[in-house]
């Protein structure tokens, strides 16, 4: 019982994130993201979406949820674990600040963190074998929108990511942290 309650649960945020209340202003969104990140580990691509559920005035909350794919992927070094790949994964709240220019209604800027809480895992995929920690990864971040139509916004940001937590293998919380790049589209209430 308890698991439909929190699915219900879910799936009601989820729909209200991605169906705000109409207020360009307020950068109200939802939408996939792509990042690309750069860690002492090596280089990775995640993706995943996110949507705001609370929004008042130019500060917003919403939920996200990505993952690193194998498109690039981070080796580990390890000499028992070298078929294994790095990678990681994430859900959890965002919260962020949406800044319009007074003399140009096409470009805006955002500034946000994103609280994650998941996990760090070494995945071969050949054996099926997954070695996980789990992890919380802070994400301060900086994004230019550009309003593309009346319901569709390109963001580009750049993100730095902060882990904490991780004691895994000969790992440690600062082989994770990354510099990186986001690219995302925001669907929007249409404005006119």
């Amino acid at each position: 019982m308890m698991n439909k309650v929190i699915f219900f649960a879910l799936f009601l945020l989820i729909s209200l994130s991605v169906f705000p209340q109409q207020n360009d202003k307020s950068g109200h969104f939802g939408g996939p993201i792509s990042t690309f990140a750069s860690s002492k580990l090596g280089n990775s691509i995640s993706f995943g979406g996110w949507g705001t559920f609370v929004m008042k005035g130019n500060f917003h909350t919403g939920i996200y949820g990505q993952i690193s794919t194998s498109i690039i992927s981070k080796k580990s070094s390890i000499p028992m674990y070298n078929d294994y790949e790095i990678k990681n994964r994430f859900t959890g709240l965002w919260f962020g600040y949406y800044h319009s220019l007074k003399n140009n209604q096409k470009i805006h800027f955002s500034y946000f963190t994103k609280v994650g809480f998941g996990s760090v895992f070494l995945d071969n995929i050949k054996e099926t074998t997954t070695i996980y920690d789990k992890a919380i990864c802070i994400t301060p971040s900086a994004e230019a929108i550009i309003k593309i139509t009346s319901f569709m916004h390109l963001g580009i940001g750049a993100f730095y990511e902060i882990y904490s937590g991780v004691d895994f293998l000969e790992y440690k919380n600062s082989d994770f942290n990354a510099w990186g790049l986001s690219c995302s589209i925001r669907f929007c209430p249409s404005t006119k």
